[in-house]
């Protein structure tokens, strides 16, 4: 979740600017908002992480690749031939878990988190404004921050950290545009 801030003197302006500086503030916020959502969060998804300075997400566990295998095939492999990938012991070989590495998303299974982002507060007064943006899923926390303790069924399967939501600097200097742009139609 990000969330940026500003501190306004709100009070000193005179009324009839007043009125342009809140609405501009709720319509700049509402476009960073828009811009964070629709462009930057999909962005982030489809380059694996990798935007900016952020480095690139680390690749899926082999756990997580034959547990979707297993669920749904892959690439190259239907369910019922991931099924039939099974070795005698109830194993998938790791050649072929390898193989499908490259080509599975990561963070995007079904696709629920990418899709959930969204603006979560938006709001200001004399003193401060406030833009919330993140996702209501619990389990993005685990991704945004990683977890060396997570289990799974009671076996250690720690989860490294995947940013989603960051601030770059060339996001700052979006940001800084969309600010410059909204006062300077409003004032």
């Amino acid at each position: 979740m990000i969330e940026i801030k500003t501190e306004d003197k709100l009070e000193e302006f005179p009324n009839l600017i007043l009125k342009n500086v809140k609405k501009s503030i709720f319509e700049t916020f509402s476009d960073v908002g828009f811009y964070f959502v629709k462009s930057k969060v999909p962005e982030t998804f489809k380059n694996k992480g990798k935007r900016g300075e952020n480095p690139e997400w680390k690749p899926l566990s082999i756990f997580t690749i034959a547990s979707r295998l297993l669920k749904h095939g892959g690439k190259y492999t239907s369910k019922s031939q991931a099924k039939k990938m099974l070795e005698k012991d109830g194993y998938i070989p790791i050649q072929k878990i390898m193989a499908e590495r490259q080509s599975m998303p990561i963070l995007r299974d079904t696709g629920e988190l990418v899709n959930s982002f969204t603006v979560i507060d938006e709001r200001y007064d004399k003193r401060e404004s406030v833009l919330t943006v993140g996702t209501k899923l619990n389990y993005a926390v685990k991704h945004q921050f990683g977890d060396p303790n997570n289990t799974i069924d009671g076996h250690k399967a720690p989860l490294p950290q995947r940013k989603m939501i960051f601030i770059t600097i060339e996001d700052e200097k979006e940001i800084t545009d969309i600010f410059n742009s909204h006062l300077s139609k409003n004032l």
